[in-house]
């Protein structure tokens, strides 16, 4: 008789799901007196310490820059959108 193969368990089961997910608006501390607020844009799964989730998180700023970064879900909150949504300011290429 052949063997049955052993039944695969992927590592992440072990780990709670994620307590948000990718296109959520979060608040997180960027200096003591400006909470941020960004859009999680990627999940990276359990990466951080003891299965922490880790998320890749988009932030405007109020002159248009875009900076992207990331962070744990154990360092953010759930927060509603701004309004109005920023916009990136458009680059230009300089052809010489």
């Amino acid at each position: 008789m052949a063997k049955k193969p052993k039944k695969f368990e992927s590592v992440y089961a072990r780990f709670p799901p994620p307590k948000f997910k990718v296109g959520d608006w979060v608040r997180y501390e960027i200096s003591p007196n400006y909470p941020g607020v960004v859009q999680l844009i990627r999940y990276d799964g359990p990466l951080g310490r003891n299965g922490t989730h880790r998320f890749r998180f988009r932030r405007i700023d109020e002159f248009g820059q875009v900076y992207e970064s990331g962070l744990s879900e154990t360092d953010v909150v759930l927060a509603d959108p701004p309004n109005p949504l920023p916009v990136p300011v458009i680059q230009l290429d300089l052809d010489y």
